[in-house]
């Protein structure tokens, strides 16, 4: 193996394969440290004991080291590009996702491929296939994505100062306009659980935005039996589904047009959460 290419095969395994220009970055400023060295100027001090002409595995060894370790003393400044690349990458990822979220939940899982997303946004299908290896690892971070802002939506639901008829009329109307507000998402969201049953690959995300959504009903509605003074008439699983199901035949209804969906699943939250607590006898 020659030294360029050995270079080159230990940039890539310190910077890692997804930053191959960074490597190849890092792997031509050794090369040219090696030959200014050469030339009896030194553009950078090579680490005590070595030479940048040991950038390479069998003369490295012979002087006790790794040629990672002269790599990586060339490379701090590599790993600071490498982690704003990934931070780069990171925030297209979720650029990307946005706007898929808006073909996705028009057409629905089964209907959308990466070419009808590249068709629906400003985003080439190369652009897409660059940054995801295919459909369902860009789905996956669609979901990731909804579940991040579904529940952030809900964050100021629950206040230290709170009352417990304050806190039943807020979340009641909070879950009625997050209905509205984002029901093309919503509708992509039981669709996704749906296709979950089949579809493995979505199993685990599915899992995880569920487990999530029930924690944060599970916090609202302990409070409020808190507030009550009283207890939850059922555990945190049995809570999640008595809300889910009116909050999901609100979106069914929202999507063929019914507008009065919103204002029925304000009262039906309103009057569910008293049903959900069993009040100590006084």
């Amino acid at each position: 193996m020659t030294p360029l290419i050995e270079v080159d095969f230990e940039c890539r395994f310190l910077c890692g394969a997804r930053h191959i220009q960074e490597s190849r970055r890092l792997s031509r400023e050794i090369l040219d440290n090696r030959q200014a060295e050469r030339s009896g100027v030194a553009l950078r001090p090579a680490p005590r004991g070595l030479s940048w002409g040991d950038a390479d595995t069998r003369s490295a060894r012979r002087k006790g080291c790794e040629v990672t370790d002269l790599i990586a003393s060339a490379g701090a400044p590599a790993a600071v590009g490498a982690s704003k690349h990934a931070t780069k990458v990171a925030a297209k990822r979720d650029e990307l996702a946005r706007a898929a979220l808006k073909t996705l939940s028009e057409l629905g899982y089964a209907r959308t491929s990466l070419r009808e997303i590249a068709a629906n946004s400003e985003y080439s299908h190369g652009v897409l296939h660059y940054y995801f290896a295919d459909r369902l690892e860009l789905i996956a971070h669609c979901v990731h994505l909804y579940k991040a802002e579904c529940i952030a939506s809900y964050d100021d639901v629950l206040r230290e100062d709170d009352d417990a008829p304050a806190l039943r009329a807020r979340f009641a109307e909070r879950l009625a306009a997050t209905m509205e507000h984002d029901l093309p998402t919503h509708k992509l969201w039981y669709d996704l659980r749906s296709q979950a049953m089949f579809e493995t690959s979505l199993a685990q995300d599915v899992r995880e935005i569920d487990g999530d959504l029930e924690a944060m009903i599970w916090r609202v509605v302990s409070r409020y039996a808190e507030l009550s003074d009283g207890v939850p008439l059922l555990d945190s699983a049995g809570t999640y589904a008595a809300l889910d199901g009116p909050f999901e035949r609100a979106v069914r209804r929202r999507v063929r047009g019914d507008e009065s969906a919103g204002p029925d699943l304000t009262d039906q939250v309103f009057r569910l959460l008293d049903a959900l607590v069993i009040r100590s006898a006084r």
